[in-house]
């Protein structure tokens, strides 16, 4: 086996043929070089006289893949189509919400007509906790405008124009008006679960359900009220 891994004529001191063993190495991991300073010693470990039948065998296949495709080629790319919202389709306040865009709007308009109205109630009571009620739900009914603003971006990438109407209200008392405003908030309540159950959009019907408890909570708040002003 000596003689096998030699070069040179018989009975000649020869050099080891690297070349041997570089058959079993390329079997056992092709990509592995087990010899470098060897090679770089033989200008790149092909220039080793020729030994018959142990001659140099490289990859079979190529660095190819059983498909045929290199090594580079089978490797997945991620490009910018494979980033998250590049999908003109996404599974979120995407073409799955179109349906709920008028339903949208018309919420945009109520919540900014009624945060308007609070605000000016909270102006001309007298009650402080009432004034306090109003102001409070001033603010949550802003919040939930620019909430459903931002879903309507989303959907649509444009940005919705809120028409807003308000009616002039006569009252008699403080009590009148809780009346009036916990209807509209028990009404709120419905008219956005119904939404909700409604809307084939995941992300949109999550929005929605929280602002119909935000408006159910209200409600609750309006009646804890009027039953301290009326007693």
């Amino acid at each position: 086996m000596e003689n096998a891994t030699m070069t040179g004529r018989e009975g000649a001191p020869g050099v080891y043929d690297y070349r041997m063993y570089d058959r079993i190495w390329q079997r056992v991991s092709p990509d592995l070089d087990p010899y470098p300073e060897v090679r770089a010693a033989q200008g790149g470990g092909m220039t080793a006289p020729r030994q018959e039948g142990l001659a140099y065998e490289p990859d079979p296949t190529g660095g190819r893949s059983a498909s045929g495709m290199s090594a580079a080629q089978a490797a997945p790319e991620t490009g910018v189509e494979d980033l998250p919202g590049a999908d003109p389709n996404p599974c979120c306040m995407g073409s799955l919400a179109d349906d709920s865009i008028n339903v949208l709007a018309g919420f945009i308009n109520d919540e900014l007509a009624d945060s308007r109205c609070c605000m000016a109630l909270s102006r001309q009571v007298r009650n402080q906790a009432a004034a306090r009620l109003f102001r409070r739900f001033a603010g949550e009914k802003q919040a939930a405008a620019q909430d459903l603003r931002a879903a309507y971006y989303l959907i649509t990438g444009t940005c919705y124009a809120p028409v807003i109407t308000l009616e002039r209200r006569q009252w008699k008392c403080l009590a009148d008006i809780l009346r009036f405003c916990y209807h509209q908030e028990a009404c709120g309540h419905l008219n956005y679960m119904r939404a909700a159950d409604e809307a084939p959009d995941p992300c949109l019907k999550k929005v929605l359900n929280r602002l119909g408890e935000a408006a159910d909570h209200r409600a609750g708040d309006v009646l804890e009220l009027l039953g301290k002003v009326l007693c």
